[in-house]
C-alpha cells in the first residue's frame, strides 16, 4: 500500500518522536523528555537526524549511530576556562550546569568543574562531546505545520537559541575567560 504524501516526514511539517538516547557502552541517557515536537526545515534536529528521518511514516523506527562529529562535536580542551566568581550566582558548586547566551542569541552550555575563591572553572563543551551515541526514533505523529508555526520558527531560526531573559549567563560577560591554569 503505498503512503500518502502528507504522512510521511518531508520539511515543514510537525513531527512528534518517541526518542531514546544511549551512550557507546548502549547505556540509557537521561533527557528532559522520552518524546519531542520538531518541525522539520529549521535546523531543530541535528542534520544527521533530520535526514535521516526524512520519509518516515507514523508508526515507524529509526536507529542512528551518530559519530561525535554527526552528534555533539569533538571535545576540545580548550573550552576547559576559568572565569571570575563574581560572574557566577551566590553558591555555585561543582556540578552545576549552566547555559550562557551569546551576544548572537545562541547557547552555550557550561559545567562547573571547580569552585574557587577568586574563579570557577568551567567545561564549555557539549556533555556529550567527544562520544559516540545512538538515538532510537518512533514516528509518533506527523501534520502539516500551520502558518503561525512557520512564522515563529524562521523568527526563530534567525535568532537561533534565544532564551527567556534572566535565565541566561552573558557570555559576553564571561569571555574574558582564561585558559586553565
Amino acid at each position: 500500500m503505498a503512503r500518502t504524501p502528507n504522512l510521511v516526514i518531508d520539511a515543514q511539517k510537525v513531527v512528534r518522536l518517541a526518542v531514546i538516547l544511549r551512550d557507546e557502552l548502549g547505556e540509557t541517557l537521561p533527557t528532559d523528555n522520552s518524546s519531542l515536537e520538531v518541525l522539520t526545515g529549521f535546523g531543530q534536529l541535528l542534520p544527521h537526524v533530520e535526514q535521516s528521518i526524512l520519509g518516515l511514516a507514523v508508526g515507524e523506527k529509526c536507529v542512528l549511530e551518530l559519530m561525535p562529529i554527526e552528534a555533539f562535536g569533538e571535545r576540545d580542551e580548550a573550552k576547559v576556562v576559568e572565569f571570575d566568581r563574581d560572574d557566577f550566582p551566590e553558591g555555585v558548586a561543582q556540578g552545576d550546569s549552566f547555559d550562557a547566551e551569546g551576544d548572537d542569541g545562541t547557547s552555550t552550555p557550561l559545567s562547573v568543574l571547580e569552585v574557587h575563591d577568586e574563579y570557577v572553572l568551567v567545561d564549555m563543551n557539549h556533555p556529550l562531546a567527544g562520544k559516540r551515541v545512538t538515538v532510537e526514533f518512533e514516528v509518533l505523529g506527523i501534520r502539516s505545520a500551520g502558518k503561525e508555526e512557520l512564522q515563529v520558527a524562521t523568527i526563530a531560526r534567525q535568532n537561533r537559541g534565544l532564551q527567556p531573559e534572566g535565565t541566561l549567563l552573558p557570555l559576553n560577560r564571561l569571555l574574558g575567560g582564561r585558559p586553565r591554569r
